[in-house]
């Protein structure tokens, strides 16, 4: 996610520091970053050591995210108080438009979108999209069990957005990997339920929302759900 390095590729590191730097004292500060490491990053890594699980990218990434958190709010450059998590999304990428997906990033220079395009189709075994939204869930509670561990408060717009399959009941068009429209209300009451600790409006999601909860990877069998989930993990 460009978060590590103060060199990085994306810039993010500097500018996110930058944005930080100039939030009113008192307002609230949402991150919401995971997105691009589950559904790219992994992938970018995987053509080149086969051998990488999910687990052991996503166990990396956390740890450099909540490295940069850390250290952003040891540097007073935002509050404990005014800080919440957010979790990534499910993936809505189809399996039959994969490939294609993983080559749309803007950052990639033509010859690199090539050169791993060709490693793509040498790679033979990508993971289905059940899969996918199984690394997503485990990103989210990685995520949710880190929030926890600093008290910090979590807003779950992964279980949400998950329909009766388990899979992402909102798909993206063709090989664009943003979410469509549709989904705008699911992310919409999740925030509303943090903020507003209800759903009211146009936040409020069709009927039907999963049962499902992220569950703890720490052990400790406790889980977050798509409503109740986001108060458990608030100081």
């Amino acid at each position: 996610m460009g978060l590590a390095r103060e060199d990085s590729h994306s810039g993010y590191r500097a500018a996110l520091l930058d944005d930080l730097r100039r939030v009113p004292r008192g307002d609230s500060v949402v991150l919401k970053f995971g997105q691009v490491d589950c559904d790219f990053v992994y992938y970018l890594k995987l053509v080149h050591d086969a051998s990488l699980t999910f687990e052991a990218h996503l166990a990396r990434s956390v740890e450099r995210y909540f490295a940069f958190i850390d250290g952003a709010l040891a540097a007073g450059h935002l509050r404990h108080e005014d800080l919440c998590i957010a979790t990534p999304f499910p993936t809505g990428v189809v399996d039959a438009h994969l490939r294609e997906a993983l080559c749309s990033l803007p950052l990639m220079a033509k010859a690199e979108r090539e050169a791993f395009r060709r490693a793509l189709d040498d790679h033979l075994f990508l993971p289905t999209e059940a899969e996918r939204v199984a690394h997503g869930r485990a990103y989210s509670a990685a995520l949710a069990a880190a929030a926890r561990a600093r008290g910090l408060p979590l807003i779950d717009t992964f279980s949400p957005l998950l329909g009766a399959d388990g899979l992402c009941r909102v798909k993206c068009v063709g090989a664009n990997h943003h979410l469509p429209p549709a989904a705008e209300p699911f992310a919409a009451a999740a925030l509303a339920r943090h903020c507003l600790g209800r759903s009211d409006g146009d936040a409020e999601p069709p009927p039907g929302d999963p049962a499902g909860a992220l569950a703890d990877p720490a052990g400790g069998g406790e889980a977050v759900s798509p409503a109740g989930g986001l108060q458990e993990s608030e100081p």
